[in-house]
């Protein structure tokens, strides 16, 4: 553990675990082709997708809040964390395996599950209304469904 100092200048540890340790349901917050092609991150991006119509549809920050929070509790319970890179300076970088990775707070984590739902929004509220219009659907306002399917591994 490595001590750092936070906002209010009291001590605070961060505990760092190798690629080694990280599991399949883990999510990884970062950029890449080998974070994009994690098992976990792959199993993420499914169930955000899953939840995306739900979240632009929803009509209050209360149901937005739900949603993001159904998204974290689904991910925890099959095990899953959500963690950050170790920041190194690139000329210190290593392969994806000897890197160092940081649990981080539930708050950024419906940070990055929120961007996530609202990423491609434009298009697919377009979709929708045009859905909407052809009469596909009559109302698309709909309740969290916390059984849809899900698996981490």
């Amino acid at each position: 553990m490595l001590p750092i100092k936070s906002a209010n200048s009291q001590e605070t540890s961060i505990h760092y675990i190798p690629s080694s340790a990280i599991k399949d349901t883990d999510v990884l917050c970062g950029r890449g082709g080998l974070i994009n092609t994690h098992v976990g991150n792959e199993a993420y991006r499914v169930l955000v997708n899953t939840k995306k119509r739900v979240y632009l549809t929803a009509r209050f920050k209360k149901e937005k809040r739900i949603i993001v929070q159904s998204v974290i509790d689904r991910i925890r319970s099959t095990g899953g964390r959500f963690f950050s890179r170790k920041e190194v300076p690139r000329r210190g970088r290593k392969k994806l395996e000897d890197e160092m990775w940081f649990e981080i707070s539930d708050d950024k984590a419906r940070e990055k599950i929120g961007q996530a739902l609202r990423e491609d929004a434009p298009r697919l509220r377009k979709t929708l209304i045009n859905k909407f219009k052809e009469g596909e659907f009559q109302d698309d306002h709909m309740v969290v469904d916390d059984n849809d399917d899900y698996e981490g591994s």
